[in-house]
C-alpha cells in the first residue's frame, strides 16, 4: 500500500491553523494574506466609508 492511497487526517494543530487563518479577528487571517497583522482600529475607521453628515434640512 503506498503512502498517497492513505487518506489524510490533519491533526488539531492544523484544524486550528485553519480556523485562525478564517477568523479575521486574528493575526494569523492577515498574516496568510501577506498583510503584517491585523489593522488597528484607527486603519479600520478609515477605510470605512464615512456617511457624509447632513447639511441644511431640506425646505418644502
Amino acid at each position: 500500500m503506498s503512502r498517497s492511497s492513505k487518506q489524510y487526517q490533519p491533526s488539531q494543530a492544523d484544524l486550528d491553523n485553519h480556523s485562525r487563518q478564517l477568523n479575521p479577528q486574528d493575526d494569523a487571517y492577515w498574516q496568510s494574506r501577506g498583510e503584517e497583522g491585523r489593522p488597528s482600529e484607527e486603519d479600520e475607521d478609515t477605510q470605512k466609508p464615512q456617511t457624509p453628515e447632513p447639511s441644511e434640512p431640506a425646505l418644502k
